[in-house]
């Protein structure tokens, strides 16, 4: 049981890289062209009060690719986190050990 999540969890981690982000969004843009679809559009920004961005200059996303990038990541922490909490509990140990002795016929020491 936990092979498979491990290779899930390793293609997932793999798009954590700048890279394969920036393959995602050549691929969209591809794919919009060639389907004639309106470009990806982002939420208008709102400037945060004076008093949380003091006389500093507030950043904007001006385009897709400066505005996505933390959904995305967040989207790709999130399914990692889940799964890490949901498959290394103490129970789901107990029953890899129990898995172990039955298939290999032995008494397994914990």
């Amino acid at each position: 049981m936990v092979e498979p999540v491990s290779l899930i969890k390793d293609s997932i981690t793999i798009l954590t890289s700048e890279e394969e982000f920036q393959n995602i969004v050549v691929e969209t843009d591809r794919l919009t062209k060639e389907n004639d679809l309106k470009y990806l559009q982002f939420p208008r920004q709102r400037k945060p009060p004076k008093r949380f961005s003091g006389l500093t200059e507030v950043f904007e996303a001006r385009t897709a690719e400066e505005y996505y990038p933390k959904e995305f990541y967040g989207v790709i922490d999130t399914a990692i986190n889940g799964l890490d909490s949901r498959f290394n509990q103490d129970d789901i140990k107990k029953m890899q050990i129990l898995e172990k002795c039955l298939s290999e016929g032995k008494k397994v020491m914990t």
